[in-house]
């Protein structure tokens, strides 16, 4: 594959991930949607309200009468006032909660935009074509130069 393919479909995967990850930020204002599986345990992660959310509950009994494996759901946006106040540690959108039935992180979706835009940034900048410096230099002649026969 040649470089500047190579560079473009770096560049392409990189703008990619950074729409990928503004569309969810924005569109987690609309609608919630969680992803969850159920076993002897349930793990739920959870895109809502500017917020990506991950949370680990212990054996317990089966919520809602969902069944086991994996299933998911979308729904209005919710307020994460009740899970602000309930959290262990919290820093600008960051929250950890821990209770006796298992935890829950929050990760507010600017950071990973913010991450992306950095790495995009980086990867441009990393994978722009460099001069050979094999040719020799140009420079402007000044006019005064040019008549020395007069």
């Amino acid at each position: 594959m040649g470089g500047m393919v190579r560079r473009w479909v770096i560049r392409g995967l990189a703008l990619f991930l950074l729409t990928l990850c503004a569309v969810a930020w924005v569109g987690s204002y609309w609608r919630q949607v969680g992803v969850w599986y159920v076993s002897r345990t349930l793990d739920v992660s959870e895109v809502d309200a500017g917020r990506l959310s991950f949370s680990h509950n212990y054996p317990r009994p089966v919520p809602w009468g969902v069944e086991l494996g994996w299933s998911w759901n979308h729904r209005g946006p919710t307020n994460w006032a009740d899970a602000d106040t309930q959290a262990d540690a919290k820093f600008i959108g960051f929250t950890y909660g821990r209770d006796k039935y298992g935890f829950q992180v929050t990760v507010p979706l600017w950071f990973p935009a913010f991450v992306l835009v950095l790495l995009t940034w980086f990867i441009w900048r990393k994978t722009r074509v460099k001069g050979s410096g094999n040719a020799f230099p140009v420079e402007a002649a000044n006019k005064g130069e040019d008549d020395l026969d007069g």
